[in-house]
């Protein structure tokens, strides 16, 4: 008898049906000599402290820090029946090998070798890897298991990455909430979310911080013959082909008592007195290819932007939309390509998806049938799985989940869309930029103007800018170099300069994503591909700061607490620094390349906390 583990009810009901294993029995399906069961996620967790050594159950300073000799494993609350029929299923004297099929990730590994090492098993496993839960998927991944020894790297930075977890969570919320014990709470403390509340603080505190400065921009209304008239801003220290633009912003009148020879005034009289021409004109073709495949952080962004949804509420209905509708593939990936063995069957799953999109009718099919380039095919930028893509499997009609409007239909249709506009050519566009230069004497000013006429509307047919991104004015024909003109108008704009805007969640996933980017530490140049957290995890680590009142929701914007900036003034500022932990994902990496130990990790994050819980002041 085969046992295969899933990791959710939903996904052992389908890999069942299509296995002929259709008898429901206690906790498992069974037939044609296969027996399927569950976890329910996280089934098996690291016990607490007090659990893994007795004496740890008295927070004290003499307990720090707590090194675990062996990590104690334990099902967590509420889980044991569950638990206990895998568990029997596992050493069934008929079972004869497993098949893992936990989701193809870090963490669906994770969740069944600690299964697996907490029931004492110790049958043969092999692995299912499959990159969406469709018939054919299933099928094709039972044609093609893999055998458990294959992925015994990526089980490794799985459990380093726990362990990292348990280590800084379970000894630096001690160590922080003894040595603050006159606020009288808890202050918790995690590998992920306190760098992630730290750049939401150090946000807050610029724009409370900030301190508005006046400025002035001088506008110029100029004709020429047979043309409309155009109007153009002033730009300081500009060449005349308009390539070392600097800034429109001059000194506001107060600030510049005396009449400085680039101040307001000074412009504006030169303006009305100067000659004025035509210096340079460049027209240029501007091609925008479509945008790129999503992975999951792109679509939450993407999903926060369009329709203000949380990433937590993201990653459930993509979850949804992959296990019980089976109308997406994997969404937990951080990657945005395709392999080239998906190739043949894109162009059937396009054809199928553009019948819904009413506005692709006047689109040739055609385009559709065409291979997709290697802006979207990169088998070298593929790892655990590609891109979020539609598996071609419509949702129902009649479902009343996928009601017109519903927030599931709005998130398929944004995967679709996007997926769509990879088969649709560039947007083409002709950009003009003019310069305009008033002369007296020995001193010229040079005003800019800029405009854009999109002549190929290309995938943008299917998913049209937003206002807010449309281009400025549209610059008339008969604009040529050298040509004569008059400034009609010179006239002051009144202007302010703005703080950073408020974090939204869309924002702070692009932070999180490129933390290492920000990180103060030596490391930088190592790291600035890593991130904090996980596509996977990032949803569930934001969430944990708001249920523990560190982050709050200001409508669509993220605003840290005056109890979060509290934790995050009080922990050591490598502890707050993105780059500390991103520098742990990038040796998490390592590790499921084969280039570093599990044991290697696991000493350096130990010393790390020896370092900080030596100091008590």
């Amino acid at each position: 008898m085969i046992l295969v583990v899933a990791e959710k009810p939903r996904v052992a009901a389908d890999i069942a049906r299509v296995l002929g294993a259709v008898q429901r029995q206690n906790g498992c399906y069974k037939g044609r000599g296969i027996r399927v069961t569950w976890a329910i996620g996280h089934l098996v967790s690291f016990a607490s402290p007090e659990e893994m050594n007795e004496a740890w159950g008295a927070w004290s300073f003499e307990n720090l820090p707590m090194f675990p000799e062996a990590y104690r494993l334990v099902v967590r609350e509420g889980m044991d029946s569950q638990f206990e029929i895998v568990k029997g299923l596992m050493n069934d004297v008929h079972t004869t090998e497993i098949v893992a099929a936990t989701d193809a990730g870090r963490e669906g590994e994770l969740i069944f070798r600690y299964i697996y090492e907490l029931a004492e098993c110790n049958k043969p496993v092999q692995r299912l890897w499959t990159r969406s839960l469709t018939p054919e998927a299933i099928t094709k991944g039972f044609q093609t298991l893999r055998s458990a020894e294959e992925y015994r790297n990526l089980a490794s930075a799985a459990t380093a990455r726990s362990r990292a977890d348990w280590l800084v969570g379970m000894n630096l919320s001690r160590f922080y909430t003894l040595r603050a014990r006159s606020s009288g709470s808890l202050i918790s403390i995690g590998r992920v979310q306190t760098p992630t509340l730290a750049i939401v603080v150090e946000r807050d505190a610029h724009i409370r911080a900030f301190k508005p400065e006046c400025y002035q921009e001088v506008h110029g209304r100029f004709a020429t013959a047979g043309v409309d008239t155009i109007t153009a801003i002033y730009k300081r220290n500009m060449d005349h082909e308009g390539k070392t633009l600097l800034q429109a912003k001059l000194p506001s009148e107060s600030e510049d008592p005396g009449f400085g020879p680039r101040s307001a005034r000074a412009v504006l009289a030169l303006a009305k007195s100067g000659a004025a021409f035509i210096e340079s004109r460049i027209k240029n073709r501007k091609l925008t290819p479509p945008p790129h495949l999503f992975d999951l952080t792109c679509l939450q962004q993407e999903a926060n932007q369009r329709f203000n949804f949380t990433a937590a509420k993201t990653l459930d209905l993509a979850q949804e939309l992959y296990e019980k509708h089976k109308a997406i593939t994997y969404p937990r990936t951080n990657c945005k390509y395709l392999p080239s063995d998906l190739s043949a069957q894109l162009p059937k799953i396009a054809l199928k998806l553009s019948k819904k999109f009413s506005i692709l009718r006047s689109v040739d099919p055609s385009v559709f049938r065409r291979p997709l380039d290697r802006r979207f095919m990169d088998d070298e930028r593929i790892s655990d799985h590609h891109a979020i893509i539609p598996t071609g499997i419509l949702p129902k009609a009649r479902d009343p989940a996928f009601a017109r409007g519903s927030d599931k239909e709005k998130l398929f249709h944004l995967i679709a869309q996007r997926f769509l506009c990879a088969f649709l050519p560039a947007v083409q566009q002709w950009v003009t930029e003019v310069v305009f230069a008033v002369k007296k004497e020995h001193t010229t000013h040079r005003y800019f103007a800029r405009g854009s006429e999109t002549v190929f509307h290309g995938w943008q047919l299917l998913d049209p800018p937003s206002k807010s991104k449309k281009s400025g004015q549209r610059l008339p024909a008969g604009l040529s170099e050298g040509k004569s003109a008059v400034c009609e108008d010179a006239f002051t704009v009144q202007k302010e300069t703005t703080p950073p805007l408020p974090f939204t969640e869309a924002t702070l996933l692009r932070a999180m994503e490129s933390a290492g980017k920000r990180s103060s530490t030596a490391t930088c140049e190592r790291i600035q591909d890593c991130g904090i957290g996980t596509p996977a995890t990032r949803a569930a680590v934001l969430e944990t700061l708001f249920r523990r009142e560190y982050l709050v929701r200001d409508g669509n914007q993220v605003r840290s607490t005056e109890r979060g900036h509290e934790v995050v003034q009080q922990v050591d500022p490598e502890l707050r620094d993105p780059g500390m932990t991103s520098e742990w994902e990038r040796r998490l990496r390592k590790i499921e390349q084969g280039e570093e130990s599990l044991e290697e990790f696991t000493r350096d994050v130990e010393g790390y906390i020896r370092k900080i819980v030596s100091n008590r002041a």
